[in-house]
């Protein structure tokens, strides 16, 4: 049943022709006066040729016909109803760029079965539970590639997980810094003043830490989630054997969290080491 605090109007815009119709009255009486004043200067056998006088009641009964027209007709085009418009839910639009370390550190075994398996469980874990938002997902190794850009649906991006590998990468490396330009990119493009970007790093094999000056200056943040520890691991290579320098020593990749915490506290975002137990998503949920 309709309630009266549910009456309003769809277009209240109308309601102003009420204005001009407010002075219909006032034109009219102007009207009988023209008529009045042209009785005092034509002789009264004229007036009937040159006025065409109606009846008091008559005019009187036109006015209220054509005011009552005018008041009807402005309401129904001002819309009344009593039913509710229904209002746009509220969506989070908060942007969230993930920027993965696709650079052959990742595939180090420091944590098993590898870097990369557990930072793709972690990424997963925080898609699934982060609830409200846009998402992306971009990889960087020599160069910097879009996976899948800002979008709703987070089962998209855990889709493409699966098959990210080092070995996918035509150019091996680990340039943080073209990954980062292209989060940036992507976010500017996507028309987003503030958002959130995750890079989710092994801390590479030439860790030269990027500049986060246009990013800050964009208005976004950086957040870091290190994968990896100060001890490090070998990297197994496909074809058997580890990773080697061109002098033939086998690398051992280690992170350094204290530079990977410095490049986080300049991009005005949170530094999360991963950890065995859930703790780290559950730190990045809270911040972003």
């Amino acid at each position: 049943m309709p309630h009266l605090a549910d009456f309003h109007f769809l277009r209240p815009w109308w309601l102003l022709a009420l204005l001009p119709l407010s002075l219909l009255p006032w034109w009219l009486a102007r009207q009988q006066q023209a008529t009045s004043d042209w009785a005092k200067f034509c002789d009264a056998a004229l007036l009937p040729y040159i006025l065409v006088n109606s009846p008091h009641q008559k005019r009187l009964l036109t006015r209220s016909l054509l005011m009552l027209g005018g008041l009807l007709a402005a309401l129904a085009l001002a819309g009344p109803t009593t039913e509710r418009q229904p209002a746009p839910a509220f969506r989070n639009l908060h942007a969230l760029v993930i920027v993965l370390d696709l650079s052959p550190a990742m595939d180090a075994i420091d944590f098993k079965p590898s870097r990369m398996e557990r930072a793709r469980y972690k990424i997963m874990d925080l898609l699934s539970r982060r609830k409200d938002g846009q998402n992306a997902l971009l990889v960087y190794g020599g160069e910097a590639f879009t996976v899948t850009p800002l979008t709703d649906d987070a089962a998209t991006i855990t889709a493409q997980l699966a098959a990210l590998s080092p070995a996918l990468l035509p150019v091996p490396g680990d340039r943080s810094d073209l990954g980062l330009a292209l989060a940036i990119q992507s976010l500017r493009q996507a028309g987003v003043d503030q958002g959130d970007i995750l890079l989710v790093t092994s801390g590479g094999l030439d860790d030269t830490p990027p500049d986060t000056a246009p990013l800050t200056q964009a208005g976004y943040r950086l957040s870091v989630l290190g994968v990896g520890t100060p001890e490090g691991a070998p990297i197994p290579l496909a074809q058997g054997g580890f990773y080697q320098n061109r002098r033939g020593d086998i690398v051992v990749a280690r992170m350094n969290p204290e530079a990977l915490a410095t490049l986080a506290r300049q991009g005005g975002g949170m530094y999360q080491g991963l950890r065995e137990d859930e703790q780290d998503i559950e730190t990045l949920l809270r911040f972003f």
